[in-house]
C-alpha cells in the first residue's frame, strides 16, 4: 500500500468533523445575515434575468400558479423557494435572495448525510463540504460570459441544478444507512424534477448507475422513487402543477428541437478542462486499480463513476448557458481519491491520480474565486445605482464609467432612432451581438424602469387606477414595482425566439384586459418588436402614448379618456 502520512489518510477526525458542520452552519448564517442587512452587489452582465424572480414572487403573491397560470423557463420549485425567503426578508436582495433560495433544500439533505457516515470518512466528507459551501455561497458561475466583473445575476437555476446533482452524488456514493439514502433520492430527485428537467435526467442516470453497480439497492430504489411519486402526486392533485409543467416542457421542446448534436458539443467545449482531465483520471483509475472478481465489484470502479458523472454533467450543461458546470465531479473525485488511498497503487499511479484530480477540480474553483473576487474588489470604485421606485432590485452598484456611457448612449439612441429602427424592423439584428450583457444595457435598463414606474406612481397619485401591467420585452419586474398583476398566461422570461409560443385566446384575452402594455424604446430591438408583432391582435383596442423618452405604452380603452 502507498504510503500516507497519518495526518493526510486520517486527519484529526474531531477536528475535521467540527470543521465540516462549522463550514454547513457558516453557510446558514452568512447567507441570513447578507440577506437581512443592506447588501449590494455590482450590476453584471444580463443580471436582468434575476428580475425574472421578482415577477414571479409578485405573480404568486396574487394567487397565480407557476406553470398554471403562466409560463416560465424553469420548474416552479425554484420561484416558491425565493417567494418564501422574501416572504419572510422582504429587504433582501433578490440575485442574492435567489442564488440562495436552494440552501433550504440543499443543506438539510447535506447535513443528514453528514450525520450518517461523517465519523468514519471524515476526510472524504470534510473535502466535500469544503466544496458544496464554496459553490453554494459564492453566486457565480464557473465560465465567464463577458470581460468585465460583475455579479452573476443569470443562470440561476442552472446554478441550482448543479448544486443538487453534487449533493446527489455524495448521497449515492457515500451515504450507508438506508433511511438517509431513501430520503436523501427522494428529496434531491422531487427537487430535480421540479427544478429543471434535464438536471433531473442527469440525476436519473446517476442513480441508474449506482442501482446498476449494486450501491444502491433495489428496494432503497423503490421506497425513494414512491416517496417522489407521492410528493408529486400530491402536488399534482391539489395544484395540477405538474401536468401544466410537462406541457411547458414540451412546448419549449417543440420551438428548441433539433441541433442535439450541436449542444452536446457545445457543452464538452465549455467544460473541456474537466471532460479531458476527468476522462484521463478515469483512464488510470481504470487500468491501475485492483482488478474485482465479482462484476458488481468491477463495476465500483472509480473510473467508471468518473465517466457516467460526466456523460450526465455534458448532457446537462448542453442545455444551459451559464451555471456552475460540472460541480458534481467534486464529490466523484474525493470518492477515487479515496479509493487511490485504500487501495495498492504504485507512488507514480497515486501522484498521478493527485494530479489529475487537481487538474480536473482547481479550474472551476478558481473560476468562481476569480470572478467572485474581481466583482467584490471592482465595488471599491463603484457608487450605489441612483434611482427613486425601485426598492431592493435596484440594490447594485456601478462603475462611473459605465454610468457615462449609460448616459451617452440613450442619447444616441434617442437622437438617432433611425438607425436602430433599421436594424431592429430590418434587418432583424440588435445593435450589438452582446447588448443584453453590456453593463451600460443593464444599468440604462434599470434607470429606465425607474423613470417609467416614477412617472406610472405619478398618475396613480393623481386619480389613474392601474391595475394591470406588462412589458413588450424579457422581464417584466413592473407589477411587482407598482404592487399590481401581471397578465395570466404571458411567460415570464419572454424570449420571443425561444420561449415565446404563438398565444392562445386565453392569453390574447388576458393582454386585451391588461390596463397598461409598455413598450422599450432605448434601443428599440428586433425583439420587442418581435413580442408586439407576437401579441398585436390583443392590442388592437389599446391606444399607445408615449410615457418617457425610453418608454412607450398601449393604454386599455378604460383608461385612455383619464390619460392626461
Amino acid at each position: 500500500m502507498t504510503h500516507i502520512p497519518q495526518n493526510v489518510a486520517d486527519g484529526n477526525t474531531n477536528k475535521m468533523i467540527a470543521s465540516s458542520w462549522a463550514m454547513l452552519i457558516a453557510i446558514a448564517i452568512i447567507s441570513v445575515l447578507l440577506l437581512i442587512l443592506p447588501t449590494l452587489v455590482p450590476i453584471g452582465a444580463m443580471y436582468w434575468d434575476s428580475y425574472i424572480y421578482l415577477d414571479a414572487e409578485q405573480r404568486i403573491a396574487t394567487g397565480q400558479l407557476p406553470n398554471v397560470d403562466f409560463d416560465a423557463p424553469a420548474g416552479p420549485l425554484d420561484y416558491y423557494l425565493v417567494y418564501l425567503i422574501r416572504s419572510v426578508l422582504p429587504d433582501s436582495q433578490p440575485m442574492l435572495a435567489a442564488s440562495w433560495s436552494m440552501i433550504i433544500v440543499t443543506v438539510p439533505v447535506m447535513a443528514l448525510i453528514m450525520w450518517d457516515v461523517i465519523k468514519s470518512k471524515a476526510w472524504p466528507i470534510t473535502a466535500i463540504v469544503v466544496g458544496f459551501t464554496l459553490f453554494t455561497l459564492i453566486p457565480f458561475n464557473t465560465t465567464p460570459y463577458y470581460p468585465f466583473p460583475g455579479a452573476d445575476g443569470f443562470a440561476i437555476y442552472n446554478r441550482h441544478g448543479s448544486q443538487l446533482l453534487f449533493v446527489l452524488v455524495t448521497a449515492l456514493l457515500f451515504a450507508r444507512r438506508a433511511s438517509v439514502l431513501i430520503i436523501a433520492i427522494a428529496t434531491i430527485m422531487t427537487a430535480l424534477f421540479l427544478v429543471k428537467i434535464t438536471a433531473f435526467a442527469a440525476g436519473g442516470l446517476l442513480c441508474a448507475w449506482a442501482l446498476f453497480t449494486g450501491r444502491v439497492s433495489i428496494k432503497i430504489a423503490a421506497l425513494s422513487s414512491l416517496l417522489a411519486a407521492i410528493v408529486i402526486a400530491i402536488l399534482e392533485l391539489t395544484t395540477g402543477i405538474v401536468s401544466a409543467y410537462l406541457n411547458d416542457l414540451f412546448i419549449l421542446l417543440t420551438m428548441n428541437e433539433g441541433g442535439l448534436l450541436g449542444r452536446i458539443l457545445q457543452g464538452i467545449s465549455r467544460t473541456f478542462s474537466a471532460c479531458l482531465f476527468g476522462g484521463l483520471l478515469s483512464l488510470v483509475l481504470l487500468f491501475t486499480m485492483p482488478r474485482a472478481t465479482p462484476w458488481k465489484e468491477k463495476l465500483q470502479n472509480p473510473g467508471l463513476w468518473i465517466i457516467v458523472a460526466l456523460i450526465a454533467g455534458v448532457f446537462y450543461e448542453s442545455q444551459n448557458t451559464g451555471g456552475q458546470e460540472m460541480i458534481l465531479l467534486w464529490p466523484v473525485v474525493i470518492f477515487a481519491f479515496q479509493k487511490s488511498i485504500s487501495e495498492k497503487t504504485s507512488p507514480a499511479t497515486f501522484y498521478t491520480i493527485i494530479v489529475l484530480a487537481a487538474a480536473t477540480l482547481l479550474p472551476m474553483t478558481a473560476s468562481v474565486l476569480q470572478a467572485s473576487a474581481r466583482a467584490t474588489s471592482t465595488m471599491v470604485k463603484q457608487h450605489a445605482l441612483q434611482h427613486t421606485t425601485l426598492r431592493n432590485m435596484g440594490a447594485v452598484t456601478v462603475r462611473p464609467d459605465t454610468q457615462e456611457r449609460t448616459d451617452a448612449m440613450r442619447a444616441n439612441w434617442l437622437a438617432y432612432p433611425e438607425a436602430l429602427n433599421d436594424l431592429a424592423l430590418d434587418k432583424k439584428r440588435l445593435p450589438s451581438f452582446l447588448l443584453f450583457s453590456d453593463l451600460d444595457y443593464q444599468v440604462g435598463w434599470a434607470q429606465a424602469a425607474d423613470r417609467v414606474v416614477a412617472e406610472l406612481k405619478r398618475r396613480q397619485a393623481d386619480g389613474l387606477d392601474i391595475n394591470s401591467i406588462t412589458t413588450l420585452d424579457f422581464t417584466n419586474p413592473f407589477a411587482w414595482l407598482l404592487n399590481i398583476n401581471a397578465p395570466k398566461y404571458m411567460p415570464i422570461g419572454a424570449d420571443p425566439y425561444r420561449t415565446v409560443p404563438e398565444p392562445d385566446e386565453r392569453t390574447l384575452q388576458s393582454l386585451r384586459d391588461t390596463d397598461i402594455v409598455l413598450k422599450p424604446k432605448c434601443p428599440i430591438t428586433n425583439t420587442i418588436e418581435r413580442l408586439q408583432e407576437i401579441y398585436a391582435s390583443a392590442l388592437t383596442e389599446h391606444k399607445q402614448v408615449d410615457i418617457t423618452p425610453c418608454y412607450s405604452a398601449f393604454i386599455h380603452p378604460r383608461l385612455q379618456n383619464s390619460w392626461k
